[in-house]
C-alpha cells in the first residue's frame, strides 16, 4: 500500500487543530484538498479516522492508533530534510521559522538587523527569510515546525538542546503623564485605589493577571486587554497603569513605580542539535541566544522573590 506523504500531512494537522480550516490555515492549503486529503487516507487503509460533530474532528480509535505511526514518519521526514539542509547549507536564500512569545516577538522584530545584518548580505551570504510565530501552543522542533524558540520551560523531548537565557522580569509601570496626575501611584498602599490595564479573564493564568488580581482583591481591572500591544497603548496614553516585561517598560520610557520584581520566568532558547550544521542558521541561533541574554540581564539584579 502506498502512502501519500501529503494526505498524512493533513491527518496530524486535523488531529492537531480539530479542524479543516485550521488544518488548512497551518499547511498552506485550501480547506476543500485538505478535506479530499482525509477521505483519500480514509479510503486506502479503508478505516474512519475522524467522528465530525459540532466541535470539530475528533479522532477515532483507529485514527488514535494510526497518529503515533503518523508522528514517526513525520519525525523522519523532518529528520530527512534537516540533513539534506545541512549537506548543501549555501542555497539562494534561507527560510528561519522561530517560535516567540509575545514579549520575544517584539525583541526580535525590533532588532532583526542584529539577527542577519545587511553588510553580510553585501558579501554575497544569501539572504534570511523570517517567519516568526507567537501563538499559545508549542511547535514541534522535531518536526520542523520551527528551528529556533524561546520559551519559559525546558521541552520534555530529550533529543533537543536547551540553552537558559536568564530570567524575564515584570515591573509595574506608568507614563509621565499618569504618574503626574495621579502621584499616589507610587504607593503600593495605594495601588488600589488607581486605574490598571490588564489581560482580566482573557487570560486567567497569567502572571500578571494573578498580581492584579491580588492588588485589587479579586476584582478586575478598569481596563481589559487580550494582547500585550494593548497593555502597552493603555499605558502610553496615560489612561492606566499594568505589569510590563521590565525591559519593554524601560525601552518605552514608562516610569517604575515599584523596585519590587513580579514572576520572574525562566527563558530559555529550544532548537534542534541539526541545527549547529547550518552555518546560517547557526550564526542567527548565536546572535539571537546573545541578543534575549543582554536584554533580560539588563533588568534582573539576580535576586528572585521568597516563595
Amino acid at each position: 500500500m502506498d502512502f501519500d506523504w501529503n494526505a498524512i500531512r493533513s491527518f496530524l494537522r486535523v488531529a492537531k487543530t480539530g479542524t479543516l480550516s485550521a488544518a488548512a490555515a497551518d499547511l498552506g492549503l485550501s480547506q476543500p484538498t485538505v478535506g479530499r486529503h482525509i477521505s483519500r487516507l480514509e479510503e486506502s487503509l479503508g478505516l474512519r479516522l475522524f467522528d465530525h460533530n459540532q466541535s470539530g474532528f475528533e479522532l477515532t480509535e483507529a485514527g488514535e492508533q494510526l497518529l503515533e505511526a503518523a508522528n514517526h514518519m513525520a519525525l523522519s521526514a523532518a529528520d530527512v530534510q534537516r540533513r539534506a539542509k545541512a549537506a548543501n547549507p549555501v542555497r539562494e536564500s534561507v527560510r528561519l521559522t522561530i517560535e516567540v512569545r509575545p514579549w520575544s516577538l517584539r525583541l526580535t522584530s525590533r532588532n532583526i538587523d542584529r539577527l542577519a545584518p545587511a553588510s553580510e548580505q553585501e558579501r554575497g551570504a544569501p539572504p534570511i527569510n523570517f517567519t516568526f510565530l507567537s501563538q499559545d501552543e508549542y511547535l514541534s522542533i522535531s518536526r520542523l515546525e520551527a528551528d529556533l524558540a524561546i520559551r519559559n520551560r525546558v521541552p520534555k523531548q530529550g533529543n533537543l538542546i536547551s540553552v537558559k537565557l536568564g530570567y524575564l522580569t515584570y515591573r509595574i509601570f506608568g507614563s509621565e503623564q499618569y504618574c503626574k496626575q495621579h502621584p499616589d501611584a507610587f504607593d503600593p498602599a495605594r495601588w488600589a485605589r488607581q486605574d490598571w490595564v490588564g489581560f482580566g479573564h482573557t487570560r486567567p493564568h497569567s502572571s500578571s493577571h494573578k498580581v492584579i488580581a491580588s492588588i485589587l482583591d479579586g476584582k478586575s481591572p478598569r481596563f481589559i486587554a487580550n494582547q500585550q500591544e494593548g497593555l502597552i497603548d493603555m499605558i502610553a496614553r496615560g489612561n492606566a497603569i499594568g505589569i510590563l516585561p521590565a525591559w519593554i517598560g524601560h525601552e518605552e520610557g514608562f516610569i517604575e513605580l515599584s523596585e519590587e520584581v513580579f514572576h520572574p520566568q525562566e527563558a530559555w532558547l529550544i532548537y534542534h542539535p541539526d541545527l549547529r550544521a547550518h552555518p546560517v542558521k547557526r550564526h542567527v541561533k548565536d546572535r539571537l541566544q546573545a541578543l534575549v541574554s543582554e536584554t533580560l540581564a539588563r533588568y534582573f539584579d539576580g535576586r528572585l522573590p521568597a516563595d
